[in-house]
């Protein structure tokens, strides 16, 4: 078995979580400022490079402002909080949202109700039952696990007749998907105050942290929650990079071309080799096996062939049958050949 696996898996979209460009201007900011924050942004830990990244944050989403965290999973505690600061008193959610949401929704002690999944016929029914109520309707952008995309035009229209608040976690989706890189709200044909939108940088970003954008008053309430308060948010070094990285993202619009083009590569292998994939228009090329157990065994084969594509029981997804494989911008010919290769093998 080789000793260093290439990931064709993980969250590293388009391939900046190793570019020299980043590394250098983080070791440069490491030298110049501190490894760890050292304190959170209401005390000492917000410098001048933090809020140049929010600034750029919400010039690039088109938004009034951004707030950046420590991780995205903070996200769901501090949007519900500042959506209780506002009165709202129920959340619709979709049933396979990100786990974030629903400890936000809990921790903010607010009412909520699931929706089946991608189901906007069902939501719709419970937009109906609750006239009368100030709701937030909650759901993923890009589904992590299966790539899936939820018809968030179809949402917002529902939201727009409810009055309702659309919130969509897209930790997946931003800078990797739509025209722009503004993530899925954009693929779908949404505009940039549709929705308030929480966002990763630590996937296509290929830096760390977490962040929610949107307009002043939701941006506000989030800073005022015990979570944005009481946790550090990424050091000044990861700062710096996610502003370099942000800039290349911007100069350099080819590399989500080239992710798209690969992921259309593996699901063509993976039609070639007779296995279905969830979707056809995602970064994420989740294949479909029989059960667990041959999800597993294709793990093998490609960890035996020198590519990562590990297998474990995701908490967001409940099919146990899918392997989670993803593209990403530098993969080369060779990898993608050998992706193919794999799968035609196990399949014989």
């Amino acid at each position: 078995m080789h000793q260093k696996l290439i990931p064709v898996a993980g969250n590293d979209y388009l391939g900046l979580a190793v570019d020299m460009r980043l590394k250098e201007v983080m070791a440069q900011a490491v030298l110049q400022s501190s490894i760890s924050p050292m304190a959170s942004r209401f005390s000492f830990g917000l410098t001048d490079m933090h809020k140049q990244l929010e600034k750029d944050l919400a010039s690039f989403f088109e938004v009034e402002k951004a707030v950046v965290m420590g991780a995205a999973y903070h996200g769901g505690p501090a949007f519900f909080h500042a959506a209780r600061l506002q009165g709202y008193d129920l959340v619709l959610c979709d049933e396979n949202c990100h786990a974030n949401i629903f400890l936000g929704m809990r921790g903010a002690e607010l009412e909520y109700q699931t929706y089946k999944h991608l189901n906007n016929d069902h939501l719709a029914d419970l937009l109906d039952a609750t006239k009368g109520r100030k709701v937030v309707v909650a759901t993923d952008g890009l589904y992590g696990i299966s790539g899936e995309i939820p018809d968030l035009k179809e949402i917002h229209r529902l939201c727009t007749l409810s009055g309702a608040q659309l919130f969509i976690d897209d930790a997946h989706g931003v800078f990797a998907n739509g025209e722009t890189g503004k993530g899925i709200a954009e693929f779908c044909g949404l505009a940039p105050n549709d929705a308030v939108i929480l966002g990763s940088m630590s996937k296509a970003l290929g830096c760390s942290g977490g962040f929610i954008v949107g307009s002043s008053e939701w941006i506000k309430g989030c800073l005022n929650s015990h979570i944005c308060r009481g946790t550090a948010i990424p050091s000044p070094a990861i700062a710096a990079a996610c502003v370099k990285s942000l800039k290349i993202i911007q100069a350099e619009p080819d590399r989500q071309a080239q992710l798209h083009q690969n992921a259309q590569t593996m699901r063509e292998a993976a039609q070639r080799a007779g296995i279905a994939v969830a979707v056809d228009n995602s970064p994420v090329v989740a294949l479909s096996m029989k059960d667990e157990f041959q999800a597993a065994g294709l793990s093998q084969a490609f960890a035996e062939a020198g590519l990562s594509v590990p297998y474990f029981k995701y908490p967001s997804e409940p099919r146990h049958n899918l392997l989670r494989s993803v593209a990403r911008a530098i993969h080369t010919p060779q990898e993608l050949k050998t992706y193919g290769d794999v799968l035609h093998e196990f399949t014989s």
